[in-house]
């Protein structure tokens, strides 16, 4: 018996993210958490589902100055980083 083993560029939850809809418009893919965080306003054309969500979401969520920052389970603080900036980090930890 073979085990085939596959390995994965993206750990998984980055991969819910489609490249092609990631950054639209050169906007990172937490705009929308910041922007109702330090504004209180959704994106245009937010139906009240996404308004719902994002609410929702908002809660795990804090900003710091310019830097946006998710609470996890463990109360560990994660930056949050745009495709660029996270492709940088792997790059720089797995040398």
């Amino acid at each position: 018996m073979t085990i085939h083993v596959r390995h994965q560029a993206k750990m998984v939850h980055c991969q819910q993210l489609d490249q092609d809809k990631a950054e639209v418009d050169d906007k990172p893919w937490y705009h929308d958490i910041k922007k109702y965080l330090e504004e209180g306003v959704y994106s245009q054309g937010a139906t009240e589902n996404d308004k719902r969500t994002l609410r929702r979401l908002v809660a795990d969520f804090f900003p710091s100055g310019t830097i946006l920052y998710k609470r996890s389970t463990n109360l560990t603080l994660l930056r949050c980083v745009d495709d660029q900036e996270a492709r940088g980090i792997r790059e720089e930890v797995h040398e």
